[in-house]
């Protein structure tokens, strides 16, 4: 080897670590995990609402050990508060389906759902009061009939329920429902505090799954070997940077695969250029009543969809009455499109532009009732 290409890898190798010394120097003490926790005191933290509990006279026990422990010890009367450092899918295991049907309840903030047109932060009503939530992703309930809505808006619900036997699953979309951030919503505070108690039910709330261990869990938090614990901490992500960094060097340096050449560009599919294609042989061929009933098709379908009517074509009158419904504006607005539609009658391409933006007012309209 050369002595220039020494003195490179002597540099790649201490750049190397430089970025793993960086990475634990700046990296935050609060890890990921600690998020939603009542030990944490930073805004996405639960140690103000667990402080509001203590105050109200409720003691909520902090779990420091593996779900399976708590249905081995705790099998009855318990109510498990489980706040995600994210968005999880909020699938149970068979473990937990089966402590659920003892008659116990499971409250996990932060499932993910899809997001919607409802604006990001939001006041939604309760019992207690205003309610605020800062996610504009909702859950439709629709057909189901298992779950039932406990804070919601025409957007979808935010927080809802389902019964498992003799035991009740309550999800959140969004983890930080009680978070420190929201100690002068009241609402949020006192809404979570009513989620959570239960008539003869003892409060936990899951703090193994933040990182913290009782003590009589040492000896399973010491059976991970080095390598599960730099997967979990900042330190493997620079390793992992590090390596890719000398390994592209290598090939470079060395081009064990040949000579370098350069990539020949595939031919993209333009479908654009398809789509302009077919437009214009429909308008040579004046085929305007066909384009119509094709577009009419797809603009009451994403009406439908959109006022949750499913994706089957619906009569007029029954969409009309929805749409009034919903939006309390006039019937007539709709109902003039919906009669153009029905027409089947050739368009000029003026005319044909009209509709189209009179649909798209319409459907603006279905956002501002």
């Amino acid at each position: 080897m050369r002595f220039s290409n020494r003195r490179i890898w002597f540099f790649l190798a201490l750049a190397v670590v430089l970025m793993v010394l960086l990475t634990l120097l700046v990296a935050p003490a609060n890890n990921r995990l600690t998020v939603g926790s009542t030990y944490g005191r930073s805004p996405d933290g639960y140690g103000a609402w667990y402080a509001y509990m203590q105050e109200q006279g409720v003691p909520v026990v902090r779990w420091q050990k593996s779900f399976a422990e708590l249905a081995n010890s705790q099998p009855e009367n318990i109510t498990l508060l489980r706040v995600n450092s994210g968005l999880s899918s909020g699938r149970l295991s068979s473990q937990e389906i089966d402590w659920l049907r003892l008659g116990n309840r499971l409250v996990v903030l932060g499932i993910r759902q899809p997001v919607t047109e409802a604006k990001f932060s939001s006041i939604l009503k309760a019992d207690v009061g205003g309610v605020k939530i800062e996610t504009s992703r909702r859950l439709n309930l629709g057909d189901m009939k298992q779950e039932k809505s406990l804070l919601d808006d025409r957007f979808g619900s935010t927080v809802w329920q389902k019964t498992i036997d003799k035991g009740l699953v309550i999800n959140s979309v969004t983890p930080h429902l009680g978070a420190n951030a929201y100690q002068d919503e009241t609402g949020n505070y006192e809404f979570l505090a009513q989620l959570v108690r239960e008539k003869n039910q003892r409060i936990f709330v899951d703090e193994y799954m933040h990182g913290y261990r009782d003590k009589t869990a040492q000896t399973e938090k010491s059976t991970d070997d080095v390598f599960s614990y730099l997967l979990r901490s900042p330190v493997f992500m620079a390793i992992l940077q590090g390596l890719v960094v000398v390994l592209i060097w290598i090939l470079a340096e060395r081009r064990r695969f040949g000579k370098a050449q350069s990539l020949v560009v595939p031919v993209v599919d333009n479908s654009e250029a398809y789509i302009r294609a077919t437009a214009g042989v429909l308008e040579k061929a004046e085929m305007t009543d066909f384009v119509m009933e094709m577009l009419a098709k797809e603009e009451q379908l994403e009406f439908q969809k959109k006022l949750g009517l499913g994706s089957e074509l619906l009569p007029p009158n029954v969409l009309v009455s929805a749409w009034v419904s919903q939006t309390g504006r006039p019937a007539s607005e709709l109902s003039s499109l919906l009669a153009m539609n029905a027409k089947k009658a050739k368009f000029s391409k003026t005319n044909l532009k009209k509709w189209l933006e009179k649909w798209q007012r319409v459907r603006a309209g279905l956002f501002q009732g």
